[in-house]
């Protein structure tokens, strides 16, 4: 279950972006070799790994504590010293004058704080904006007014215990889905087995059909990815992507390419991050009333819809796909397969 108080990422408002360019101008190496798969895990892990230091070099560290803080103005820092000193010398005389100061003190700073908060409350108010500019302020503070306070309770097990701490739940939840995603037992002679490995090892006749990225394509591709994505287990976003220099742009070009050339997956695009989100109307205390959504990197999913590009037009004209097939095809809904059924 996402938690978000813990919160990961790799940047923030304070992000200085021309120093995150500039540390990646300064690491990237354009002449790495791409000739066998080692070499590709090699440089998408040299690539990952210096986009993540150079998001963190070009960060300020911002102390958690501070970020809801409020800063009083001098006036009232003031007041408080006022109010301070006069409930000490309270505290040593027990004097009924002394007693009246202090409590005139704490009414004038009481008025002075209420005046302060709703003076920032107003300009907080004023300063809403429904555009990009303002990172959509409005629709931001509407959805968390009207987002309701997720309660996370423990979590019944399979023998009818309690998992309450989160390294429990996260067992809990592991043994769970282990037992729910197995592959299904087919059965399957010998000779289809070694057929299908066959194929799988022979090299490809028509990989050269695919034409290979341009910079200028990758640029464009990642200018359309949606920042506010929820990351991989790599914390790269989209908006680390969108901020790269031209050099880290044709680092990608190359691995993508390579990747084609190849025909190998860099292992590190395999892995998923797990996150579970509940179900809506189910018994939040049952591990079975939670969905799973995988978060990949984002390197791999820029790579998936580039090449679906190129195998889309390959597929439509050698009808490899079949009419009366109506599932994961674009303008192929439930209602078009009800209609074509229908006599």
């Amino acid at each position: 279950m996402p938690n978000k108080n813990t919160k990961r990422t790799l940047y923030n408002a304070r992000t200085n972006w021309d120093t995150y360019r500039e540390y990646l101008n300064d690491g990237i190496n354009l002449l790495l070799p791409l000739e066998t798969s080692d070499n590709i895990d090699q440089a998408v892990q040299e690539l990952t790994e210096l986009i993540q230091y150079a998001a963190q070099y070009a960060t300020p560290y911002v102390d958690r504590k501070s970020i809801n803080s409020i800063t009083y103005p001098l006036y009232i820092k003031d007041k408080i010293l006022e109010k301070r000193k006069a409930r000490r010398k309270w505290q040593l005389s027990r004097h009924p004058k002394d007693k009246n100061i202090l409590n005139k003190l704490t009414r004038k700073l009481r008025n002075f704080l209420y005046d302060f908060k709703n003076d920032n409350i107003e300009w907080y108010i004023q300063n809403f904006s429904p555009h990009q500019d303002t990172d959509y302020s409005l629709w931001r503070a509407t959805k968390k007014m009207k987002r309701p306070i997720q309660h996370q309770p423990p979590i019944r097990t399979e023998d009818g215990t309690w998992a309450r701490e989160d390294k429990d739940k996260a067992e809990t939840f592991a043994k769970h889905l282990s037992q729910t995603f197995i592959q299904h037992n087919i059965p399957t002679s010998q000779e289809e087995i070694n057929n299908i490995t066959k194929l799988l090892d022979s090299p490809a006749q028509d990989y050269s059909l695919i034409k290979h990225f341009s910079p200028v394509e990758i640029k464009t591709e990642i200018q359309y990815l949606n920042s506010k994505k929820a990351p991989g287990y790599d914390l790269i976003t989209a908006k680390l992507l969108q901020e790269l220099p031209k050099k880290a742009i044709m680092a990608i070009t190359q691995i993508y390419n390579a990747v084609i050339k190849k025909q190998y997956f860099p292992i590190q695009w395999k892995f998923a991050e797990i996150i579970l989100v509940p179900k809506p109307g189910k018994p939040p205390q049952e591990r079975t009333s939670y969905r799973p959504i995988s978060l990949l990197p984002v390197l791999s999913k820029l790579f998936e819809k580039l090449i679906q590009r190129r195998l889309l037009p390959i597929v439509n004209n050698s009808n490899i796909i079949p009419d009366h097939q109506f599932g994961f095809r674009k303008k192929h809904s439930a209602i078009e397969c009800y209609v074509r059924r229908t006599p």
